[in-house]
């Protein structure tokens, strides 16, 4: 649907005046955490965006010790009718508290999402206008992405993160989406805010997960734009680096776990394979009580022996025994065998008779 309000080509969003009454078209979520070093390129993108319709840009800072507000009431104060920033005292994301639902989603007033995390930035002008103008041509739409430059801070050099794109590509079915929507960056996607909306909390506990429940919408379509759009930065110090480790990892099993749940095909088996990949992560560290353990490792289990088709009766046990192994570490002895016996099965698998 084409706003009732436009300009008749597209202006720099600091330019722009609008009158109070008219809502925002795009609502852009920032979620920063410490990012002092990062977050001026990110803001800096936002406001190099030219569109024909009204922005609006929502900073989350999650109680940031490195001069990541200082920097964001700076632009406060120069762009107040753009910029509309949440801080927190506490980082609510080591609370438990899910950012994108309880904080961002209600101060939303665009009819579309656009994310960029605060170490993230955008690269093109029209990032924004070109993907609404996808929607209003395609009412069918569910998330609008688009490809993505990777800089690691470790390597110093840039790499393409998403597979040259082709007409086969830029539009796909809710099930190509589920399959291939992983590559699309967050900072590239943009998503109605009605259909954000519709999912339940509990499902956006990591909301890198979203195309995943939204691929469950069986008439809906995904289509990305075949350009570089933005630049999505590998380091240290991501928007969760506030959390402990564990508590990320909590969250990516927990919603792997339900979105799990919403299909009856091979994506449930996908969905639960990510779910065991982070439960691997808390079976690893000792940083959590000891109930805590036992309840992930029977979660991991029921996961594990729901598919045997796919994942060979070998392969379960195979793991199992490795996750059992590891918090045998007050029984020596014991753990000494399960460990042998371990490396038998491991070197049967190399080696299969003739």
């Amino acid at each position: 649907m084409v706003p009732d309000e436009q300009l008749s080509r597209p202006v720099l969003v600091v330019d722009q005046k609008w009158k109070k009454s008219v809502a925002p078209v795009v609502s852009v979520f920032c979620l920063t955490y410490n990012h002092a070093h990062f977050i001026r390129n990110t803001i800096e993108g936002f406001l190099s965006q030219k569109t024909k319709f009204p922005v609006e840009i929502i900073i989350h800072d999650d109680a940031s010790s490195d001069g990541t507000v200082e920097i964001v009431r700076e632009y406060e104060g120069k762009f107040p009718h753009l910029i509309n920033p949440i801080y927190q005292s506490k980082n609510r994301f080591s609370m438990g508290d899910e950012l994108f639902t309880k904080f961002l989603l209600p101060k939303a007033r665009g009819r579309y999402i656009a994310v960029c995390e605060g170490d993230d930035y955008w690269i093109d002008p029209l990032k924004l206008q070109k993907q609404v103008d996808i929607f209003n041509q395609h009412p069918d739409t569910i998330i609008c992405g688009a490809r993505a430059k990777t800089w690691s801070e470790s390597k110093k050099n840039f790499t393409v993160t998403t597979p040259a794109l082709d007409k086969d590509i830029t539009c796909m079915t809710p099930k190509q989406l589920f399959y291939l929507g992983d590559w699309v960056k967050n900072c590239t996607r943009m998503i109605p805010k009605n259909l954000l909306l519709s999912i339940p909390a509990e499902y956006m506990m990591d909301y890198r997960h979203v195309h995943f429940i939204l691929a469950k919408n069986p008439a809906g379509a995904f289509r990305c734009l075949d350009e570089v759009v933005a630049v999505y930065r590998e380091h240290s110090g991501g928007v969760f680096s506030g959390a402990k480790p564990i508590e990320v990892q909590k969250g990516y099993f927990e919603s792997a776990r339900l979105i799990a749940k919403l299909y009856d095909d091979e994506r449930a088996i996908i969905m639960r394979e990510n779910a065991l990949h982070a439960a691997k992560e808390l079976f690893l560290t000792h940083s959590i009580s000891l109930l805590e353990r036992i309840f992930y490792i029977f979660q991991y289990t029921s996961l594990v022996f729901r598919n045997f088709s796919y994942l060979g009766i070998k392969r379960a046990f195979d793991r199992l025994i490795y996750r059992i192994s590891i918090y045998l570490d007050r029984f020596p002895v014991l753990k000494t065998r399960l460990q042998y016996f371990y490396e038998f099965l491991e070197n049967s698998n190399q080696h299969p008779k003739k």
